[in-house]
This record gives C-alpha cells, sequence and structure tokens, in this order.
C-alpha cells in the first residue's frame, strides 16, 4: 500500500478544506520535452532521490500522491510583498 502524507483538516468550507500538514520535504524535478516522453524520466529522478541518490545519501519515504504537471512561468514581481511570521526563527516572504 502506498503511504500518504498526514493531514489535519482544520475547517470545511463549501468547496474547499483548510488543512495542516506536518513538516515535510518535497522534492520537485524539470525535464524538457512533452507531457508523455517527461513522465517517465522524471518519476525516475524522484525516485531516485528518494532512494538515497542525493548529496547527503539519505533516504525518504516517497507518498501519495505523485503529480505530473506544466513547469510554471516565470511572471513579474509585483507589490505588495507580504513577510509574516513563519515561527520563531523562520520567516514566510510570498
Amino acid at each position: 500500500m502506498t503511504e500518504r502524507q498526514r493531514v489535519e483538516v482544520l475547517t470545511r468550507f463549501p468547496g474547499f478544506e483548510l488543512r495542516r500538514y506536518p513538516a515535510h520535504l518535497v522534492a520537485e524535478v524539470e525535464v524538457p520535452g512533452s507531457f508523455t516522453d517527461t513522465g517517465k524520466r522524471a518519476f525516475g529522478t524522484v525516485v531516485g532521490f528518494a532512494s538515497g541518490r542525493n548529496s547527503t545519501r539519505a533516504k525518504g519515504a516517497m507518498t501519495a500522491p505523485v503529480l505530473q504537471e506544466p513547469a510554471s512561468a516565470r511572471i513579474s514581481m509585483t507589490a505588495p510583498v507580504v513577510q509574516e511570521p513563519g515561527g520563531t526563527t523562520r520567516w514566510c516572504c510570498r
């Protein structure tokens, strides 16, 4: 059975849920080519990373779902840029 990321549903709204996920690592790779051509190559790279083919040789759990989507496009930075607390020593900028 595939492991799934734990999640806590904080509030349910019509059409969406507000969720809290525990701290986790996200591995992402961009591969040039068509959707059908790149899927196997990109997935193999992510599996390799989770299996320990990374700079620290650390293994990690691979959870579902694994997503494949077009790489995001670069956009212009606009104002305002908001800075808010992300814990006692970390800040989130978006």
